[in-house]
């Protein structure tokens, strides 16, 4: 059996509250992975492919989550993720995949319980103080849903050639996932302000409004 088969079998075979934080968690990680693909200290990309292929993983992972917060998730789309992430031809981006999935997997316990998410705190803007007003459960799949529209905007700007553009939305992914991450873990801390709405780069700005109204507009907002 290969790896992303036995892999793929532990993922279907965890409750579905522990499936959800190890796909928030391996999200989370995958925006790390995204980084090896930077120039340091540039708005270069070494490896522009690898994050393109790796935006792709987080469009496919924040799809799986949201589909098992609504119960339409199906166990043969949870086994594809395993493959998605763990079937790579190349060494380089093989690694960091196995890095990602090792890292989100050694948050989940399957012994433990996963403490219930708190209400989070939200900043004073408009935007803000909408997501704070909703509950607990819309507000996970508002996050999921926000991380999937990121995902979309990189696509965007990855084919405009923007650099800097999907670093910058490679980074708030990375936040919205790590902000999932703490909220299924119990930990609380400011929400979504400042990162979304201090985009610099325009064309990422308006990737980020457009991600950010992709994912409210599920809630008639």
């Amino acid at each position: 059996m290969a790896e992303y088969e036995s892999q793929g079998e532990w993922l279907v075979s965890l409750p579905p509250n522990h499936q959800v934080l190890f796909l928030t968690a391996l999200s989370h990680s995958l925006t790390i992975a995204g980084r090896d693909s930077y120039v340091p200290q540039t708005e270069e990309l070494e490896h522009p492919t690898h994050l393109r292929q790796i935006n792709e993983i987080q469009h496919r992972v924040a799809a799986c989550t949201y589909e098992l917060l609504v119960n339409h998730s199906t166990e043969s789309f949870q086994r594809s993720i395993a493959r998605l992430v763990l079937d790579q031809s190349d060494h380089k981006l093989q690694a960091n995949m196995q890095w990602a999935w090792r890292t989100a997997k050694q948050r989940v316990s399957t012994d433990a319980d996963i403490a219930a998410p708190n209400y989070m705190n939200s900043a004073n803007s408009s935007e803000t103080l909408w997501v704070g007003a909703l509950s607990d459960d819309d507000c996970i799949r508002f996050m999921v849903l926000l991380a999937h529209g990121l995902t979309i905007g990189q696509r965007v700007l990855c084919h405009e050639k923007n650099v800097e553009g999907v670093k910058q939305l490679n980074e708030a992914g990375h936040q919205v996932a790590g902000l999932l991450v703490d909220h299924f873990n119990g930990r609380t801390r400011p929400l979504f302000e400042p990162f979304l709405f201090r985009l610099t780069d325009a064309q990422a700005r308006i990737q980020g409004d457009q991600a950010w109204a992709y994912a409210k507009s599920h809630f008639g907002a």
